[in-house]
């Protein structure tokens, strides 16, 4: 391995030899030269680590020459050691001057020689060293510098970072928070306005909540008129601005720009440039216009005017809200007040359909009441001259029995008078029933309570159905479950209860079928079941059983002619015995169940002291 490159410039050419065999034979790789001009060209083509160079060469002197190698970028740091014949001092001083790095005087020593080359090359070696460290340690400065530049960029951004993550968190958070609120505050106007039905009361509570629950100067609503296309002021709230609007009627045809959108159902944002509250210091305001919107679905009272419908929806109304521009409605308000408007707008539809129901109550209550009156009258002006009927027909026949003009029950007279009787008393019938439902109706009658034996008094009241089961191929059974201590009631009213349930039962069930009667005490009741198989009511008319007028649904229209007020008398009586009356029909059985509490009605009683 090489110890170095030398580069070796003399024109007497033993002594180039010589240098040239002595520093070879040491390791270093050798060239030589005669001329400066072949040293400029070999040290620039390669440049060696060391320069032996003569001072007087035939072409440029040694002078020249090393002053044109430190011009050289390629050659201005490899060292020159100068060989001379003279020993003059200015000779040194002035190789010195020159760049150069040491003085070899001839003859020189081989030893000297050597070692002034090895002190130069291990300097250059060195220096080189050096600058490879200079070099290396400029590049981790720079490294450094680059890493510390990034990491204050990084720090910065992540800096930058957390910053903008703060104030969106803080962003979301405020968002998350004012979210909250107005849930909050929309679930208390949807429960305030839902549990109002009263129109007044829906509009003032929505313009007083929503500017107290959004910091609003100012809110009104209107409603529309489409039939005279206007819309009425009817409701507004402010904090500190005047209120001349109330009861305003606007002509949606001068403001279309204002009413176009809110027609198809839109809302929108505009400001104001001059405060029309505020004559003396006018500032511009911020307006949000809100329509109330109605889903189709939503139960409409029948209404002659029409209104504006968007889509699934109709436009009842507006809401208007003002604020100082600086506080514009930002996306979660407007959000809010379109909720609030349609809540409002549902809740207006009930009120409006409770309103008409209202109307259709009183005027139903009214029809009934002339009904009744009706009724009633009808029946006591039929009273008196049925009775009368049924009186001249009693005495017809004493009168025909004592002229003999027929003997015998069989006889066409007699069969005559026979459905003359029958009918009247069936018309008798019907207007006492009139009269009695009347009467309950009116709560005209005290209950007359008195101490009631189950046990003696059911056989009683079976007995007088005992023999038309019989002709009508009916079994009547009677079941008293347990004993049934004594009970006060109204004894009057429940033989007809019962009457009736018996009759009907007789009435409807086919022959071959049975009739079963169930009493039995049931924690502070008693339960009186009537039961007849062979018979069951369609699912659709049990709902109708009790109403007046309703009869039971036979293929033969002529066979079973009740009154249709049996059942309906029935359920009046027990309610006024403060009791329930029930019907199940399945399996081809039909029941109906009376459930009596001790004492009656405590409000309608008088105390009879009679026990049966």
């Amino acid at each position: 391995m090489s110890k170095g490159n030398i580069l070796i410039a003399d024109d007497i050419p033993d002594s180039l030899r010589l240098l040239s065999g002595i520093l070879t034979e040491r390791g270093y790789n050798v060239r030589g030269v005669i001329s400066g001009s072949m040293v400029l060209m070999a040290a620039s083509a390669t440049p060696p680590d060391l320069i032996l160079l003569d001072i007087k060469l035939p072409d440029i002197d040694g002078y020249e020459i090393c002053r044109q190698l430190k011009e050289n970028p390629k050659t201005f740091e490899v060292p020159v050691i100068f060989l001379s014949a003279s020993h003059e001092i200015l000779d040194k001083v002035k190789a010195f001057e020159f760049g150069g790095v040491d003085y070899i005087t001839k003859p020189f020593h081989i030893t000297e020689v050597i070692i002034r080359i090895e002190n130069q090359l291990l300097i250059q070696r060195q220096r080189k060293q050096l600058q490879c460290q200079n070099l290396q340690l400029k590049q981790e400065i720079h490294e450094r510098q680059q890493a510390q530049l990034l990491s204050s960029q990084l720090n910065q951004q992540l800096q930058q970072l957390n910053h903008d993550l703060e104030n969106r968190v803080q962003k979301s958070t405020l968002q998350l928070r004012q979210a909250l609120e107005f849930e909050t505050l929309l679930k208390r106007i949807t429960d305030k306005v839902r549990d109002s039905l009263d129109e007044n009361l829906i509009l003032r509570t929505v313009v007083e909540e929503l500017v107290l629950g959004l910091s609003v100067e100012y809110c009104a609503t209107g409603l529309y008129n489409w039939g005279q296309k206007v819309s009425t002021i009817l409701y507004q709230y402010h904090q500190s601005w005047p209120s001349p609007s109330r009861g305003q009627v606007i002509q949606m045809t001068e403001y279309r720009e204002i009413y176009t959108p809110l027609l198809q159902g839109d809302s929108f944002q505009f400001c104001l440039l001059d405060s029309p509250f505020d004559q003396v210091n006018p500032v511009p305001i911020a307006v949000f216009v809100c329509p109330m919107l109605l889903p189709l679905n939503e139960e409409q009272p029948n209404r002659t005017e029409p209104t504006a419908t968007k889509g699934s929806q109709k436009v009842l109304g507006d809401l208007w809200l003002f604020r100082t521009q600086d506080k514009s409605f930002n996306e979660l308000e407007m959000r809010l007040i379109n909720q609030v408007a349609t809540q409002c707008a549902i809740s207006l539809s009930q009120a409006r359909l409770y309103q008409s129901a209202q109307v259709q109550v009183k005027e139903l209550v009214k029809l009934n009441h002339l009904k009744d009156d009706f009724l009633s009258t009808i029946s006591h002006e039929l009273r008196t001259p049925v009775s009368n009927i049924k009186l001249a027909a009693e005495l017809l026949e004493i009168n025909l029995r004592d002229l003999e003009i027929f003997h015998t029950d069989s006889s066409k007279a007699a069969q005559y008078l026979q459905i003359l009787h029958g009918e009247c008393q069936r018309e008798i019938n019907l207007i006492n029933n009139l009269l009695d439902l009347t009467r309950l109706n009116a709560n005209l009658e005290p209950l007359l309570l008195s101490g009631l034996n189950f046990h003696i008094w059911l056989p009683y009241i079976l007995e007088v159905f005992v023999e038309r089961a019989e002709v009508q191929q009916q079994t009547l059974q009677l079941d008293i479950v347990g004993t049934i201590p004594l009970w006060m009631t109204d004894r009057r009213n429940l033989e007809r209860i019962l009457t009736e349930l018996l009759t009907n039962a007789c009435r409807y069930t086919p022959p071959q079928e049975t009739i079963t009667v169930v009493a039995e005490a049931i924690a502070d009741t008693v339960q009186i079941s009537v039961r007849n198989s062979g018979v069951e009511i369609a699912p659709e008319d049990l709902p109708y059983i009790f109403d007046k007028f309703y009869r039971f649904p036979t293929k033969d229209p002529w066979k079973h002619n009740g009154t249709g007020l049996g059942l309906a008398l029935a359920r009046k009586l027990v309610e006024q015995l403060g009791g329930t009356i029930r019907v199940e029909s399945a399996g081809g059985q039909t029941t109906f169940t009376v459930a009596l509490p001790q004492g009656g009605c405590a409000s309608r009683r008088h105390d009879e002291g009679e026990m049966w």
